[in-house]
């Protein structure tokens, strides 16, 4: 079992109804519109609620920052591979990220956050980025690694065939590549890969690739983050696709 911490994160996760939860623990000093919202969706579930001092959440939270609410719950499980079937299946539009590397928690969670508010259909993460702490990842992403769909990649090349086969587009994300994210036509169904801020793309996704894209910046700068530049790529498809209001 392990801890969420704050409540949008705890809401996040009842709602998603992914993971199985024993208790939620509210502080006794709490109060608040937040902490009532995770009570009420505790409720829905039948999860039980219990008041407990503060000082007892502080013990078990990695800092003071849990807002007076902790949900004890099993692990977040990768999304099954079913669910990206019916996914291509129903839509003719589709976006997805692949992050072949990232080097924090707190990236991860980053990127997260932005895809889902920038309108990701799904993420797939290597099997390894599955090893970062999950209450910071989940703290980051502010519910979004409960809430997004997240598919582990076991093998990368055939889990890319099948995504292909599918009609999807695979663009990796290079620095210098000579096509930039505005040029592209990133509509339809496709997906962009992200690599590592240290090893970028591994050789099996760059084969795979349909075409490269890259961020224009300034001559003399040096790079953005993953995070960053993942919420620059999406933001650009995402425009494209008209997500927002009119």
């Amino acid at each position: 079992m392990e801890h969420l911490e704050g409540w949008l994160q705890v809401s996040a996760a009842l709602r998603a109804r992914r993971r199985r939860f024993q208790v939620v623990l509210v502080a006794d000093n709490s109060r608040s519109e937040g902490i009532a919202q995770s009570v009420a969706d505790a409720e829905v579930l039948g999860v039980p609620v219990k008041r407990a001092p503060a000082a007892e959440l502080d013990a078990m939270a990695h800092g003071r920052t849990h807002g007076g609410v902790i949900a004890v719950c099993s692990a977040r499980p990768p999304s099954p591979w079913e669910e990206m079937e019916r996914l291509l299946s129903k839509k003719t539009s589709v976006l997805l990220l692949l992050i072949e590397g990232v080097e924090d928690a707190r990236n991860l969670g980053f990127t997260l956050r932005s895809a889902d508010a920038l309108g990701v259909d799904a993420v797939l993460l290597k099997k390894h980025v599955w090893d970062f702490d999950p209450v910071e990842v989940s703290r980051t992403a502010s519910g979004a690694w409960d809430t997004l769909p997240l598919f582990r990649v076991e093998r990368a090349a055939s889990e890319i065939d099948v995504l292909r086969k599918a009609g999807v587009l695979l663009w990796g994300c290079v620095p210098n590549a000579r096509r930039t994210a505005w040029d592209a036509n990133l509509t339809g169904k496709c997906c962009l890969a992200i690599g590592g801020e240290k090893r970028g793309l591994s050789a099996v996704v760059r084969e795979r690739c349909d075409g490269f894209l890259t961020i224009p910046m300034r001559e003399g700068a040096t790079s953005l983050s993953l995070s960053h530049a993942a919420a620059v790529l999406i933001g650009e498809a995402s425009r494209q696709r008209g997500i927002g209001p009119a």
